[in-house]
């Protein structure tokens, strides 16, 4: 993948993850709690794809994105290891939520996963602007 191409598609993944924040607040507030968490995960998807673009990775699938991004931090030292857990977590609750008949989260599930995609999102967009800076 070229630089140029790299920084666009990261850029792009980190409106995509501001969208899904917004998005994941405006369901919590209305009672929406399955499709908060989900909302809550797919910023993290995205804010984890931006940052994996800025180092010329380009995984196909979820598994391969969490797989990618918790090699990449740790290898590179560029968060706490907590992040990485943290997207696990989301994942797994969001195909929970998604796929298994009687799985129930209360609201406090949702707002944990948003105040945990919140930091993501904060975390990823200060390391992705200084990545930007230096490299391109």
């Amino acid at each position: 993948m070229e630089e140029v191409e790299a920084k666009k598609l990261a850029e792009q993944e980190i409106k995509s993850s501001q969208e899904r924040l917004e998005a994941a607040e405006i369901l919590l507030k209305n009672g929406k709690i399955v499709d908060s968490i989900s909302r809550a995960y797919y910023a993290m998807f995205h804010a984890a794809r931006a940052l994996l673009y800025l180092y010329g990775i380009e995984p196909r699938t979820h598994e391969g994105v969490i797989r990618e991004f918790s090699r990449i931090i740790t290898e590179e030292k560029l968060m706490d290891k907590k992040f990485g857990r943290n997207l696990r977590q989301a994942f797994e609750m969001r195909e929970s939520s998604d796929y298994r008949v009687g799985v129930i989260f209360e609201e406090e599930d949702a707002k944990d996963v948003l105040e945990k995609a919140k930091e993501f999102m904060m975390q990823i967009k200060k390391i992705s602007e200084k990545i930007i800076k230096e490299k391109f």
